[in-house]
């Protein structure tokens, strides 16, 4: 079985959808690129997972970028995952990170859930205010609120694996109260993380779903793809302007620019330099 899939389902005797999603050769190498503390590893590997997920909302070719940032320790976290199920993401911090610093930034952070469609760059923007709750009980807040759909999820991250179970009611349903949608809620709340990691597929259904028959599409594979180039690095040293390019290159011979996403570095030279800002 791949290790890396989005798996959506729809149970056929109740107005219930959702997906599971497994992450691991992607998850890993994202965290490889970076020393991350195991506690911001767990917050991206939440993030990357609602971003898969929030991502086959869009028929179009897109892209779902979630973005945390605070004034806290925990500076910046940024999950994105398009159309082609091409993940990546990375994280900013200060100090030593823990249980203290990080609900303190949490509480007073913000998450940003931005689609971007391709075609014509045209954006949606919907702001998650967090507060008191987890990542998880913001977004599925904001599920609830924002676009009328009752949404929970259980997400474990453990080493290099993250694997997420997400149920919503289906959208076009007017007799969410006929469901007793508190039911399946605490049913995928019991799921502990340990039980999401061993099993497979089949038994979640038969643990969550004894009575209740199911579809399972067939699998989409999930991987890490950074599109850093050369000339979007370039145009990266553009925006510092030519007074400061050149202070650089005074000081160290060539501008460094490193992908924030994938942690490679371009070396730009001065001749590279004087013809970015000379061109027309």
């Amino acid at each position: 079985m791949p290790t890396d899939q989005l798996q959506s389902f729809l149970l056929q005797s109740l107005p219930l959808r959702g997906q599971l999603i497994q992450l691991q050769a992607s998850f890993s190498e994202i965290i490889s690129q970076h020393h991350y503390p195991l506690a911001l590893q767990y917050l991206l590997g939440q993030l990357l997972a609602v971003s898969v997920f929030y991502s086959t909302n869009q028929q179009t070719e897109s892209e779902t970028t979630l973005q945390f940032q605070s004034e806290g320790d925990l500076k910046l976290l940024v999950a994105k995952c398009n159309h082609l199920r091409q993940i990546r993401a990375t994280g900013n911090w200060e100090g030593v990170l823990n249980p203290s610093s990080i609900q303190q930034a949490i509480s007073h952070g913000q998450l940003v859930l931005t689609t971007l469609l391709l075609a014509n760059q045209q954006r949606f923007q919907g702001i998650i205010d967090v507060g008191r709750l987890t990542f998880i009980g913001a977004i599925e807040r904001y599920f609830l609120q924002s676009e009328q759909i009752p949404t929970t999820m259980r997400i474990a991250v453990h080493d290099d694996r993250v694997v997420a179970f997400i149920l919503q009611v289906m959208p076009e349903q007017d007799s969410h109260a006929a469901l007793d949608w508190n039911h399946w809620l605490t049913q995928v709340k019991s799921i502990s993380e340990q039980q999401l990691l061993d099993s497979d597929v089949s038994e979640l259904f038969i643990t969550l779903f004894p009575e209740h028959d199911f579809r399972l599409y067939d699998a989409e594979h999930v991987s890490f793809n950074c599109p850093c180039s050369e000339q979007r690095m370039l145009r990266a040293v553009k925006t510092l302007g030519q007074d400061e390019a050149d202070d650089i290159l005074n000081a160290n011979q060539v501008i460094d620019v490193t992908c924030e996403f994938c942690n490679m570095t371009y070396a730009f030279g001065r001749d590279q330099v004087q013809n970015l800002f000379t061109q027309r």
